[in-house]
């Protein structure tokens, strides 16, 4: 009777990925991964790691071997990028049926962590204040109903993932097709020209909102149908779009490029690029309701997304590189 019971109790064991800040190891942290290790595997620094351990290494093959995740959200959780990078590794596992995120709210409000990620505050968690054991019975409960659902999911896997191979297949044919037609060419770069409208409205608003970084920008058209537009900022920093209409008579080998450069000379600024910091290439992508998208190896991205992360990654480089010149300034 008891080796039954103790087979049925290791069945039910599950592997957790615990994600905190360090300085909520001694008060909370420790006692919670300990009670949890009661009850199911937990990758836990304190535990997992030994000394020559590549810390990279090994949290990357937690969070990849992880079933679920229990992240302790405190203002000491949402002050860290590595915190934030755990988060957003555990995010990307997550399937739409499957939810793999534990949160556990360590004195913050509905309001903390609404700031912090909208996604988390939709989320039932576990309350630090209900007490230690109230909370571990409360996220046991979790991964049991979570475990049961996907133990239903797995019925339907392959039958759903050879659907949408199907459908992925077709709409990968159906778009290479369109773009080889005068329509589908059209739209492809009659998108692109809406693109760096887009672009350019953004760009402007950027403009007014930092006149004491003095950024400017220039729009233009280069040899063979190269459509550009160039944001200038300081210490000669420049984010570069631009799409190529490669040939005349179809879309299909058609590329919107995005580019952060640095330039030494402001002649060089229009089409050569003296150093290339980071570069992106995108093809256009016709959906099956005819919706324009971009494509590369990492998959199909929207307008806004875009936009949105080349300017931040624009600024974040103006930031560090203004951060390191006033550091030599000050060690001259």
């Amino acid at each position: 009777m008891n080796t039954n019971a103790g087979n049925k109790k290791d069945a039910r064991r599950r592997s957790l990925f615990l994600s905190h800040a360090s300085e909520d190891k001694p008060a909370f942290v420790n006692e919670l991964a300990q009670r949890l290790r009661e009850i199911h595997e937990v990758w836990y620094d304190e535990y997992s790691l030994k000394i020559g351990d590549s810390i990279f290494e090994s949290v990357s093959r937690g969070l990849r071997t992880c079933d679920y995740g229990v992240v302790v959200l405190s203002r000491n959780f949402f002050s860290k990028k590595w915190t934030r990078a755990e988060l957003d590794g555990l995010f990307a596992l997550e399937r739409a049926m499957h939810k793999i995120i534990l949160p556990v709210w360590l004195e913050v409000s509905h309001e903390d962590v609404l700031n912090f990620s909208p996604i988390l505050a939709d989320r039932k968690a576990a309350l630090a204040s209900d007490g230690l054991e109230s909370m571990v019975h409360a996220l046991d409960f979790a991964i049991s109903a979570s475990g049961q659902a996907r133990g239903q999911e797995m019925g339907i896997t392959a039958i759903s993932r050879t659907a949408k191979l199907s459908q992925d297949t077709a709409e990968r044919e159906r778009s290479a097709q369109l773009l080889d037609q005068p329509n589908g060419m059209e739209l492809a770069r009659n998108g692109a020209r809406m693109f760096l409208d887009t672009v350019e409205a953004a760009t402007t608003r950027l403009i007014d909102a930092s006149p004491a970084l003095k950024l400017s920008y220039k729009r233009g058209k280069g040899a063979s149908n190269l459509h550009y537009l160039n944001i200038y900022g300081p210490l000669g920093l420049i984010e570069r779009f631009d799409y190529h209409e490669r040939f005349g008579n179809t879309a299909k080998h058609d590329e919107l490029g995005i580019h952060l450069c640095r330039f030494t000379h402001k002649h060089e600024m229009e089409n050569k690029p003296a150093t290339k910091i980071n570069e992106r290439q995108f093809a256009p992508f016709i959906t099956l309701d005819n919706k324009l998208l971009w494509k590369n190896t990492e998959g199909l991205h929207e307008w806004a997304e875009l936009i949105e992360s080349a300017q931040s990654e624009f600024i974040d480089r103006i930031e560090k590189e203004q951060k390191l010149s006033e550091k030599i300034r000050s060690e001259m």
